[in-house]
């Protein structure tokens, strides 16, 4: 048997993806907030750090033990990039690891003044409180409220 002839064809054009199957992400829109004489900037996508009895206000500074890891690693996050953090209180502080629909809709963007690990791991940030926002479970974004 002999092997079959190459065929010349013209190569296939790339499929195209079905309407609405491409995801490519969004891109973060760049919010100012103007208090008194400080303006502060931030993404409009921000770390989230969910808070166990405790809130906090614009104006306000406050420091917080953090230890759950997914709380770490977006205090981490904030900290490599601008420092900020998308803060809100829990609806239920026994609540381990809380979904969307366990969180408060409004919260407060903070600014990490101070990071301080503990042998343990845990960390010791001191935060204050920039502007009240609002988040939106459906697509992660921080919208500043008056």
């Amino acid at each position: 048997m002999s092997p079959n002839p190459p065929r010349d064809r013209p190569p296939r054009p790339p499929r195209k993806a079905p309407p609405g199957a491409e995801s490519q992400p969004e891109k973060a829109l760049a919010i100012t907030v103007v208090r008194g004489d400080e303006t502060f900037s931030f993404r409009d996508r921000l770390p989230l750090l969910p808070l166990r009895d405790v809130v906090v206000f614009p104006h306000m500074t406050l420091p917080l033990l953090v230890g759950r890891r997914p709380s770490v690693r977006a205090i981490e996050r904030a900290a490599a990039r601008d420092r900020m953090l998308f803060v809100t209180a829990q609806k239920s502080s026994e609540v381990a690891d809380p979904s969307h629909d366990e969180l408060y809709r409004i919260g407060t963007v903070v600014r990490v003044l101070q990071l301080f690990r503990l042998p343990d791991g845990t960390l010791r940030v001191l935060v204050e409180g920039c502007a009240a926002a609002a988040s939106s479970a459906s697509n992660g974004r921080a919208t500043p409220t008056p």
